[in-house]
C-alpha cells in the first residue's frame, strides 16, 4: 500500500462513517491535503528539546563529586599553607587543593 492509497482509504472511511458521499476525485484531493498536512506537522508544532534535563544531570553529577570530596591532608581543610622560615612567615594557597580545603579521594 502506498502513502497515497493509505490516505485515500482513511478519507473514504471517514466519509462513509459520517454519511458523506465523496467522488474518487474528492477523496484523492482531500487525501493529498491530509498527507501534506501530516508531512508538515513537525514543522508547524516543532518544539526543541529543552536543555534543562541535561543541565540538571550535569549539575547532579557535579554535586555528587563535590560531596565525595574529603578534607585536604596537606592544609587540613584550611586551603592555606603557612611556611615558617626563621624570622619570616609565608602564607599561600595550598598546592594540593588549590585553596578549596577539599580534595577528591
Amino acid at each position: 500500500m502506498t502513502h497515497e492509497e493509505f490516505w485515500q482509504e482513511c478519507i473514504a472511511n471517514a466519509g462513509e462513517e459520517c454519511g458523506a458521499t465523496l467522488t474518487a476525485e474528492q477523496i484523492a484531493y482531500i487525501a493529498d491535503a491530509a498527507q501534506g498536512a501530516h508531512d508538515n506537522y513537525g514543522m508547524a508544532f516543532y518544539q526543541p528539546e529543552s536543555p534543562l534535563p541535561r543541565e540538571i544531570k550535569r549539575l547532579e553529577s557535579e554535586l555528587r563529586k563535590e560531596r565525595e570530596k574529603i578534607s585536604c591532608p596537606e592544609c587540613k581543610g584550611s586551603g592555606r599553607i603557612i611556611t615558617y622560615g626563621g624570622t619570616f612567615q609565608s602564607n599561600s594557597h595550598c598546592w594540593k587543593c588549590h585553596g578549596d580545603g577539599k580534595v577528591s579521594p
